[in-house]
């Protein structure tokens, strides 16, 4: 009986040594595949130069967020949205986890891209500030500032994006400091940056109120000296610039038509395609 327990136990530990060592090997090569698209965006976006980015480890991750326990998910996942995002806490400080949830062979790269755009921008007081990233994961994990989304707010019905009783000063708030952060795209680089899809759940809200831009994984940058760059068509209905949705032609007046489309969301809580048939 001694000896079968012993065998069982010898058994056990070599089992759980292989499981470990393959679990540790997976990861490995998933930080070296991320870690190779992350460094080609960082330098075509910004020449290899960009703000610190920290690497926090699978596990921090899943300890922050309890296992992305949806007790944790503060922002809604909707047809608008690729990620989960998650309330948690790391390094004794409020943070929000971003999880890419899409399945999409182009996942990685976008969410590199969306990486290293916001450690560009991270400076701006109107972007959500990137704290890290997480590598080990099938695409990489962003980990920000602590901040809501605004569609996390009460809605009144299914119709309504966010709480209609938002006061206007709020609004016109929000709307002044989302045109800053698009400003701060298009001409503090070289290369102007275009979000290319300002819709109410890519705006957060911190503590002090303060209008907070993020999302990067479709914004394209357009060649210094030149006027458009052609793209593929994505985004969200009614936001998107009918000239682009015709031709695959992004210039910054997508952005101003995504910027003016999201000013009717904040003046009526409205997705722009149901306002057109009140």
């Amino acid at each position: 009986m001694i000896d079968q327990l012993l065998y069982f136990s010898v058994e056990m530990g070599w089992w759980w040594r292989k499981k470990k060592s393959i679990e540790a090997a997976k990861k490995q090569t998933l930080v070296h595949e991320n870690g190779k698209v992350l460094l080609e965006k960082l330098i075509e976006y910004c020449n290899g130069k960009s703000n610190p980015i920290k690497i926090f480890s699978a596990s921090q991750i899943l300890d922050a967020t309890d296992n992305f326990s949806h007790s944790k998910v503060r922002t809604p996942l909707n047809r608008y949205n690729r990620y989960k995002c998650y309330r948690g806490m790391l390094e004794d400080r409020l943070v929000l986890v971003k999880l890419w949830v899409e399945e999409d062979c182009h996942g990685s790269g976008k969410a590199c891209c969306d990486i290293a755009i916001s450690s560009m921008v991270s400076g701006h007081k109107n972007f959500l500030k990137l704290l890290g990233c997480c590598l080990e994961f099938p695409y990489p994990v962003l980990v920000y500032e602590y901040a809501e989304s605004i569609i996390c707010r009460p809605q009144n019905g299914s119709k309504y994006l966010f709480d209609v009783s938002l006061p206007w000063d709020v609004r016109m708030k929000i709307a002044k400091e989302v045109a800053d952060a698009l400003t701060y795209l298009h001409t503090a680089f070289s290369k102007s940056i275009i979000h290319k899809d300002i819709i109410p759940c890519k705006i957060f809200l911190d503590e002090k109120g303060t209008a907070k831009l993020t999302e990067f994984d479709n914004s394209v940058l357009i060649p210094e000296g030149e006027k458009f760059v052609e793209d593929v068509i994505e985004g969200t209905f009614g936001y998107l610039d009918h000239i682009y949705m015709n031709t695959g032609r992004v210039t910054e007046n997508t952005d101003v038509y995504g910027f003016g489309a999201f000013m009717l969301t904040l003046l009526t809580a409205m997705n722009p395609s149901l306002v057109d048939k009140l």
